[in-house]
């Protein structure tokens, strides 16, 4: 079995491969003005090319339009088309030059590299400062990081609270970080006792998996397979592997696919 600690290096190493999902809406009237757009809606509609979403799929066109508009959102998407090409100092970079423009997408994902090594060496210190700004302004992720490097022994920066630590773990929780809702999910049904609590658990492991948390697919795809505790189905299982699939996350896929074909 592979270390967990790699499993979550390689989890977040998708995370920064994965395109986020622009707010915006394609219609036919945007398509038809598409060049008197401003850059930036510009650069969100192309991720919807990129995606396939509203819209044939056009990977190569979104890739020009996101180099022509060089907007902060636009350096976010690039960057994640580096790191799928595993070329993660490039990524790194653009991250870094979105990060500047205050983009608070490029500043969590630039904190995760410099939490866990990506593209450059690890600087947790540094990872937190930028946490530590962004949970003031109640982003869920950033709040959660914060307790967990609040739990991290040996840290020279911070004092280390437990109690406190613990309190921003739930309210991350609770207000939607998916790294948080899969960790906590986990946690819940190693300990269940009763269906019930089984149910509790996947319900967050589910609302992790549907904002594309890889591990949360990958253990809701495992339980959807095998029926565990949970209604068996195939088709979904198989959805939720291929999404892990297509963002290149290596623990057990090749193995799960070939169980869910034999069951």
């Amino acid at each position: 079995m592979e270390d967990i600690n790699e499993i979550n290096i390689q989890a977040f190493r998708c995370e920064m491969r994965s395109i986020p999902v622009p707010k915006t809406k394609i219609t036919k009237e945007k398509l038809e003005n598409f060049a008197s757009l401003p850059p930036t809606e510009q650069a969100d509609l192309a991720a919807l090319m990129y995606l396939g979403e509203g819209v044939t799929a056009d990977k190569k066109k979104a890739i020009e339009i996101w180099k022509k508009t060089k907007t902060d959102n636009a350096l976010v998407y690039l960057s994640a088309e580096k790191f799928r090409k595993k070329e993660l100092s490039d990524g790194f970079k653009l991250l870094q030059m979105a990060a500047s423009s205050a983009n608070k997408t490029a500043q969590l994902r630039f904190a995760y590299c410099l939490l866990m090594g990506i593209g450059t060496s690890i600087d947790v210190e540094r990872a937190y400062k930028i946490f530590d700004k962004l949970a003031h302004e109640k982003i869920p992720c950033a709040v959660y990081f914060v307790g967990a490097i609040q739990l991290m022994p040996n840290q020279h920066f911070i004092t280390f609270n437990k109690d406190k630590a613990l309190e921003k773990l739930m309210w991350s929780v609770n207000n939607g970080c998916k790294f948080a809702q899969f960790e906590q999910g986990a946690i819940l049904f190693n300990k269940a006792t009763n269906q019930f609590e089984r149910d509790e658990a996947y319900d967050l492991i589910k609302k992790a998996a549907d904002q594309n948390e890889v591990r949360a697919m990958l253990y809701y795809a495992v339980a959807l397979a095998k029926g565990e505790s949970i209604a068996q189905n195939l088709p979904l299982a198989e959805k939720y592997l291929q999404r892990c699939v297509d963002l290149g996350f290596e623990p057990a896929v090749e193995a799960m696919k070939e169980t869910i074909k034999k069951i």
